[in-house]
């Protein structure tokens, strides 16, 4: 089979004839039908994410059952259920928990002492066939196609920060950052009966944002003050917001954060830096208006 392998940091991926994987009891053969670049595996391909090398990325698969070795009835049920109901067809969770620990059971693996990451920690989805654990299949629905499917993750990253917090349809949230998960929040947002501001310095992603729903966009231009767009913010919505969604992670958003942001408001961190850290996030505000990180 084909796949593209990162053997080191900063430098392109090598495409190469690799054997098919070899499942052993417990695991599933799984033919790649579509892969999704994400901003994680940029992080994996500059070394901002430590990952053991070479490694085939790509945590954001689709594809079709091709072969599988059931341990137990479960994951005979599994696979058969697949088969008849799905016609064979699969997401793949990325996270490959013991599946004894607290987290594991506790529907965390991602928080595993011993996980690992498929696209991280073992080859990923940046190949022809892939092997993982079958507790890892996701059935895909018949009336979802490939393409859509492998927006899940990035879908569901977004969904499960907004069940960090309660929902306040009406109330007026924050979006930084207008990207690929920025724009799923939007559309969530929405759905949710939120006020939207999005935040962003590029022109066409605010524009695409004015588009998908926000009720308010704004560019961030002077990035050595983030109070003259947080004064500029309150200005034209006339009130504080219950949350703030930051999918940028820098100094700069934890500022505007710190200074739009209402009593027992909400930050909800998703993008982030290896080399930021909460320094902008005052801890006297943190504690004094009760918010929530």
């Amino acid at each position: 089979m084909k796949a593209a392998v990162l053997y080191k940091p900063g430098k392109p991926l090598v495409l190469e004839e690799r054997n098919i994987p070899k499942i052993e009891k417990g695991e599933a053969l799984v033919r790649v039908v579509r892969t999704c670049l994400c901003g994680t595996d940029l992080k994996i391909w500059d070394g901002t994410i430590n990952t053991p090398l070479p490694l085939v990325p790509g945590h954001e698969v689709a594809g079709k059952i091709v072969d599988a070795a059931p341990a137990n009835d479960h994951e005979k049920e599994i696979i058969e259920t697949i088969k008849k109901e799905y016609n064979e067809n699969v997401l793949i969770y990325m996270y490959i928990g013991c599946n004894q620990c607290y987290y594991c059971r506790s529907g965390e693996k991602q928080l595993c002492p011993r996980v690992k990451r498929i696209g991280f920690d073992v080859d990923g989805g940046f190949a022809e066939y892939i092997k993982v654990p079958i507790i890892n299949l996701v059935p895909l629905p018949n009336s979802l196609d490939y393409d859509a499917a492998i927006l899940a993750d990035a879908g569901e990253t977004v969904y499960r920060a907004f069940k960090k917090m309660p929902q306040r349809p009406g109330a007026t949230i924050v979006i930084m950052g207008s990207g690929g998960l920025g724009s799923f929040a939007i559309l969530l947002a929405k759905l949710l009966g939120y006020q939207v501001v999005t935040i962003d310095v590029i022109d066409e992603k605010l524009l695409y944002a004015k588009e998908l729903g926000s009720d308010y966009i704004f560019k961030a231009q002077d990035k050595e003050n983030a109070v003259v767009l947080a004064d500029e913010i309150l200005r034209t919505i006339g009130e504080r917001v219950y949350a703030f969604i930051d999918f940028v992670g820098n100094a700069y958003s934890q500022e505007v954060a710190m200074n739009v942001l209402d009593k027992k408001g909400y930050i909800l961190q998703i993008g982030y830096s290896s080399k930021e850290t909460y320094n902008r996030i005052s801890i006297q505000k943190l504690l004094w208006y009760e918010y929530n990180i």
